[in-house]
């Protein structure tokens, strides 16, 4: 499947080592009394949060334009550290980072309902779109908060699950 360089892709990860080897790390604080990061988030991770941060040379060059032949290397990669059992129990038996994005279904979920069946996902993407489904039994979809590190201060880009408070506006 060719994936487009604007399609938002998570890395899942199982520590902070993995986390620093596909992005540029965490910025140290830039001015007397202003917090640090990575000490902040080492509290909140794992957890359900999405950290965007700047991508490293490290992280695979999937996305290609195969009408130019062009590699395209990502500004930006969402890193996750999930406190998810059943995440963290395949990145185990993996042995690494799982990279994946999000299965927008909007007018089967909200942060409300269950997650669709694999029977009913696989329908709606067909054979071609989804590589494999663990089927966990019922689940309700919740979404990860979503937290921009790349710029000087953190931004709070999406309120999903987890609490932000302690690092977006901490400043």
């Amino acid at each position: 499947m060719q994936l487009s360089p604007k399609k938002q892709l998570s890395v899942l990860c199982r520590s902070f080592q993995e986390i620093s080897h596909y992005t540029g790390g965490f910025r140290p604080p830039i001015h007397p009394g202003q917090p640090d990061t990575f000490t902040i988030v080492r509290r909140m991770l794992p957890g359900p949060f999405t950290l965007i941060m700047p991508a490293s040379k490290n992280l695979p060059s999937i996305t290609v334009d195969l009408e130019r032949g062009k590699k395209q290397q990502r500004k930006s990669v969402g890193m996750r550290m999930p406190d998810d059992r059943v995440c963290r129990a395949l990145l185990e038996e993996f042995g690494g980072c799982l990279l994946s994005h999000s299965v927008h279904v909007p007018e089967h979920l909200d942060s409300e309902t269950e997650v669709p069946d694999p029977g009913t996902l696989m329908d709606m993407y067909g054979n071609t779109g989804i590589d494999f489904i663990v089927d966990t039994g019922p689940r309700v979809a919740t979404a990860s908060t979503v937290i921009d590190l790349t710029g000087v201060e953190p931004v709070l880009v999406r309120q999903g699950k987890g609490d932000a408070s302690q690092l977006v506006g901490a400043g």
